[in-house]
């Protein structure tokens, strides 16, 4: 109704401004990427200056979580080979008792 005939009215309006303004928008959006793509080029410069700066100060915090994972895994190997000599044990054990139980019931 009355409402769908404003819209109708008012979109034909914001069509033919769109179209009077759309150079001066694309003038725009075009200085605006320029500006965006110097200030793009400035950081990337930036940042990698910063990591050229810090380059030796990251690897040597690498190499130092290198040597603490390193010693991790050996940590937890020397776990690991710990337990497989008790559960070894263990299973020992019990085959010594099993076998023990078997004699009794042969006699």
């Amino acid at each position: 109704g009355e409402w769908a005939e404003v819209a109708r009215e008012r979109g034909g309006e914001l069509a033919e401004i769109a179209r009077e303004r759309a150079p001066e928008f694309a003038e725009i959006a075009r200085g605006r990427g320029a500006e965006l793509a110097e200030v793009a080029r400035g950081r990337s410069a930036e940042l990698a200056e910063v990591a050229r700066d810090r380059a030796p100060e990251f690897a040597e915090i690498a190499r130092g979580r290198s040597a603490e994972l390193a010693e991790a895994a050996r940590d937890r190997a020397e776990l690991a080979r710990i337990r497989a000599a008790e559960l070894a044990d263990q299973a020992s054990t019990k085959t010594k008792k099993q076998a023990k139980k078997q004699k009794r019931h042969l006699r």
